[in-house]
């Protein structure tokens, strides 16, 4: 008799929890093959010159933040956790994983960008105080982004078509522009990558 295949793992949304390192494998491909990318202070070299660059991947729900940091080379999870109930500023909590050890805190989010902030101190706090320096990317799992077949960088085009295909997903992709927008103000300077679970399903 075979071995039965194991059954993947899902978080209380139904999202399965391989679903970030997915991502994150379209994500790396996508900043090994670019040359070079340029943030607010000018250019980044690429992430594979890097000897201690991570990578940030972010699932973003209408409460929820969800998230994993990875080292990119070779790509391996190190930290994942997921900030809940944002904007229930008596309940909203992070809840995390480091080094085996679980950790959970309770405070206010009211809103995405203060879930980031939070999740970028605690990662400075448990795996490096040069996280800021360290992420050399932001990636961010996309339900739908139209005819968005690999992962891509989030310039003006890209975020329309996410935008418009908010039709299409409307209960996955205005959450998920949100997530990008408190990306962009926390990393600033650092690009964000986007990676379509409709577009890889679909191939």
């Amino acid at each position: 008799m075979g071995e039965k295949s194991p059954a993947v793992a899902r978080d209380s949304r139904g999202t399965s929890l391989t679903a970030l390192h997915r991502a994150a494998s379209h994500i790396r491909h996508c900043l090994l093959v670019s040359t070079c990318f340029r943030g607010a202070g000018g250019p980044r070299v690429r992430a594979c010159e890097i000897g201690m660059s991570r990578l940030l991947v972010l699932n973003a729900g209408s409460s929820s933040l969800k998230f994993k940091l990875f080292s990119l080379n070779p790509l391996t999870p190190t930290v994942g956790g997921l900030v809940e109930r944002i904007g229930d500023a008596a309940c909203s909590n992070l809840v995390a994983k480091a080094g085996g050890s679980r950790f959970q805190e309770q405070s206010p989010m009211r809103d995405h960008v203060s879930a980031m902030e939070r999740i970028m101190r605690f990662l400075s706090d448990t795996v490096s105080p040069d996280m800021a320096r360290e992420v050399v990317a932001v990636g961010h799992r996309v339900v739908h982004g139209l005819d968005m077949h690999r992962a891509a960088l989030l310039g003006g085009d890209v975020l329309a078509k996410i935008r418009t295909a908010a039709a299409l997903a409307p209960l996955h992709n205005p959450p998920g522009l949100q997530g990008i927008q408190a990306a962009q103000a926390v990393f600033k300077g650092v690009p964000q990558v986007g990676s379509c679970a409709c577009c890889r399903r679909a191939r």
